[in-house]
């Protein structure tokens, strides 16, 4: 009972300082030849909207600021199994329906659209690893010492970043109501439950 409220108190903490502290979309473009990363620009778009990282072969999705499907603002659950207990009632966990997965406000729902709508030219994109969106944060970006978290990600190729927690697809083994997530303001990785609404950038290639 003490973990769980003291989980509760930490991502309250976070989602707040997610909300305050969000970055603005960077006004500088960035040199394809000299990064680890390249942009990617969708066929009806002269924006990037996909980057490719050189080092994983990994392609991210670029997060828009146009109210859109990919909007920056927009949180999100992340239920990922109709059989399986995490969604929380308000007095037990249950499982969610697969209306409640596939929803556009959850994680899976989200994923469906873009591959629906075919980001890049792509059609297989998902939810990354914990471990594959931990390989884009880069915490030297932190300001030390400083107690205002500060936006741990290169925002000239992840513009429209929010300083806060990104879900990944990593289930707490121990529990299936919770799930891990990065956190994009001063670093770090924590697991916490489902039903809470944050962030998602989505990837596609080798797992």
């Amino acid at each position: 009972m003490h973990q769980f409220v003291l989980v509760l108190l930490v991502d309250f903490f976070l989602t707040s300082w997610g909300g305050v502290y969000a970055s603005t979309p960077a006004g500088i473009s960035p040199d394809n030849s000299k990064s680890r990363f390249t942009s990617v620009s969708a066929s009806d778009s002269k924006i990037n909207s996909c980057v490719q990282d050189r080092v994983t072969g990994l392609m991210w999705e670029v997060k828009t600021a146009d109210g859109g499907l990919r909007d920056w603002n927009k949180r999100y659950t992340n239920f990922d199994n109709a059989a399986e207990e995490q969604f929380w009632t308000g007095s037990a966990w249950v499982n969610p329906t697969q209306a409640q997965v596939d929803s556009p406000s959850n994680s899976v729902g989200f994923k469906n659209s873009v591959n629906v709508q075919g980001l890049c030219g792509f059609h297989d994109w998902r939810l990354p690893t914990l471990e594959e969106l931990q390989s884009i944060l880069d915490t030297s970006r932190a300001t030390k010492p400083s107690r205002t978290p500060t936006l741990t990600i290169d925002a000239n190729w992840f513009p429209n970043t929010q300083v806060a927690a990104y879900w990944s697809a990593s289930p707490g083994i121990d529990n299936p109501t919770s799930a891990w997530y990065v956190y994009f303001g001063k670093g770090g990785t924590f697991k916490t439950i489902r039903p809470y609404n944050y962030f998602v950038r989505l990837v596609r290639g080798s797992r």
